[in-house]
């Protein structure tokens, strides 16, 4: 019987297996192979030291540079700051991010443990997305809806009770005292050419930042008992209001008559946004078979459905009997409320992902400083430690609209529809995925997350419910999942021809109108949305990731795969790139991701 000579090195232990006739390994040998050892271990360590020094500091300058990202991540020693808006501080994290890229790519991933090759790859694509931005977009130049972020620092301060409110109230004070210096670092920055479509919608987005700051906010804090305070807030609360009021001024009479119709990205500008961001390298050409293909897909299931259930009706009559169904304004939210537990239950039953917290998401009205969209989940930052509530915001009529226009709002919103959205929003969407992420391994994995990964899932999450039967007694529910299916494939189509291929924005509004069967406003505001948010395919994308990566693992484990398995498992460290988690759970030869 033939015997294999086996040299194994734990610490000072050898051991070694010789048959007669067989090559006997010599001290000398053993002291080289102990040597070579020793170097491997070494570079390792060193590797491993090199990459955590470089991890730690970038997380620091990560939020040094986005200060209300860390206070809004719960890092409350950040509240009250303002970013540095100013083109030295910006083209400084440019450039520190390219620094970062090139000593990431310079560690062997073989040499680090698997969490930290996780996080390794993780902070290529926080670079990749940095230079993307502010080199390939040059978003700090170009859009002045980059500069729109204080108010949203503003809103944890008055939906989260980490502290006192009047505590609150007096960083939120401080915050406000940022807005002017970052409008006039704004009008600095913007020194060229902006693109129509960027001026007008961040004049619409920002002037809503002036009741906002004159009502709104004064009103979250009234209650608070402190003469002194509420001074201060009305004088801070004031002047970012005239500074926010100047600065639409600014865009309106010198940046709206000089801007035109040049927002796309070319074709080699938006294959390296896919390739920086997500990993997905693709032609344009490419991309829009992959979304042609899927929008057939489900063209092809809405037919079906119109001829197996409804008499062969058309599939914009579909759509219209489905909006009928509607909740009356006072059943709106009780209605969602009551749903969100039984969707719940479904999850458990069925087996499709674990909870892994009995936390659950309060429904609410959307406050009314907060009303730019029909709902939506505000979940508390992995770094949070006392203020756990997480807030699924329903965004009710108005008393003040008319009949007419409160009628659009509630078919549009119509029960199949809110359904979907209670899907996508809170189970088993983003509020289940916030579980698991607030759970994740690193401080890398709950910090930079992937625009495909995170709204992929929750998209998935649509079609993967109706796939387990929710809603499988009446198919108006598989309907009004695929009109928001549809919707998300326009983007994806849409997108890539607007950046690529020369559609103008008419355009892209009739093939809204055409296959979502939306009226015009929301067909055009959604045409709009893809000028400045080429990303938006993003939704699509990633749910096509997640699909293909669900059977390919069901390949690799056999019989052992459960869905819940797979969820558990897609969940359980963040939401990076998929391309990231398909080599972490496939391994290093897993094959491109779309």
């Amino acid at each position: 019987m033939r015997c294999i000579s086996v040299v194994v090195i734990t610490g000072a232990l050898v051991f070694s297996c010789a048959a007669a006739g067989q090559p006997q390994v010599s001290q000398t040998q053993v002291g080289q192979a102990q040597d070579g050892q020793a170097v491997v271990r070494q570079e390792a360590d060193d590797s491993a030291q090199r990459f955590r020094v470089l991890r730690r500091d970038y997380i620091r300058r990560n939020w040094d540079s986005h200060p209300i990202k860390a206070a809004t991540a719960g890092l409350h020693q950040y509240d009250g700051m303002s970013p540095d808006f100013s083109m030295a501080g910006i083209e400084a994290w440019l450039t520190y991010n390219k620094e970062v890229l090139l000593r990431l790519r310079e560690i062997d991933p073989n040499r680090l443990a698997a969490e930290d090759q996780l996080d390794r790859d993780i902070l290529i694509y926080a670079c990749g997305n940095v230079i993307f931005e502010l080199e390939d977009l040059a978003a700090h130049r170009t859009n002045p809806s980059f500069y729109n972020t204080i108010s949203d620092g503003l809103l944890s301060y008055i939906s989260r009770d980490y502290a006192p409110l009047a505590v609150r109230m007096s960083r939120a004070v401080q915050l406000l005292g940022g807005v002017p210096r970052a409008f006039e670092q704004a009008k600095a920055n913007l020194n060229g050419v902006i693109p129509q479509a960027y001026v007008n919608t961040a004049v619409e987005n920002i002037e809503g930042s002036i009741k906002f700051f004159q009502k709104d906010i004064i009103a979250a804090f009234a209650e608070v008992k402190n003469e002194k305070l509420q001074a201060n807030l009305r004088k801070s609360a004031n002047a970012a209001a005239q500074a926010t009021s100047r600065f639409v001024e600014h865009l309106k009479s010198d940046k709206l008559p000089k801007a035109d119709g040049n927002f796309a990205l070319g074709r080699e500008k938006y294959r390296r946004m896919m390739k920086l961001t997500e990993g997905v390298d693709l032609t344009a050409e490419q991309l829009l078979a992959v979304a042609e293909q899927d929008l057939q897909r489900n063209l092809a299931r809405v037919r079906a459905i119109a001829d197996s259930h409804f008499d062969g009706i058309s599939a914009a009559d579909l759509m219209a009997r489905m909006s009928s169904n509607m909740y009356t304004a006072e059943e709106l939210i009780p209605n969602i409320r009551a749903e969100l537990g039984t969707i719940r239950q479904f999850l458990v039953d069925q087996r499709i992902v674990t909870l892994p917290s009995p936390l659950e998401p309060l429904v609410a009205e959307t406050p009314p400083f907060m009303r730019w969209g029909f709902a939506f989940l505000s979940a508390p930052g992995g770094f949070e430690a006392l203020a756990d509530q997480a807030y699924y915001y329903v965004t009710p009529i108005e008393p003040h609209w008319t009949a007419q226009e409160q009628r659009e709002w509630l078919e549009v919103f119509n029960k199949y529809v809110a359904t979907n959205t209670s899907v996508h929003e809170a189970y088993p969407g983003h509020f289940v995925e916030y579980l698991h992420t607030r759970n994740a391994p690193s401080d890398v994995q709950k910090i930079f997350r992937s625009y495909a990964a995170e709204e992929g899932w929750a998209h998935y999450c649509e079609e993967m419910m109706i796939e387990q039967g929710w809603g499988s007694h009446d198919p108006m529910y598989e309907v009004g999942m695929l009109q928001d299916a549809l919707l998300r494939n326009c983007r994806f189509v849409c997108s890539v021809k607007m950046h690529c291929s020369g559609m103008s924005l008419e355009e892209a509004t009739q093939f809204f109108m055409a296959n979502t069967f939306y009226g015009r406003k929301p067909a055009a505001m959604e045409a709009v949305r893809g000028t400045f948010d080429p990303g938006y395919l993003k939704y699509t994308v990633g749910k096509l990731q997640i699909m293909k990566l669900r059977e390919d693992y069901r390949k690799k484990l056999g019989r052992s795969f459960t869905l819940q398995k797979f969820h558990d498992e897609l969940l359980s460290h963040g939401m990076p790139p998929l391309d990231v988690t398909r080599r972490r759970l496939l391994g290093p030869d897993a094959g491109p991701s779309l």
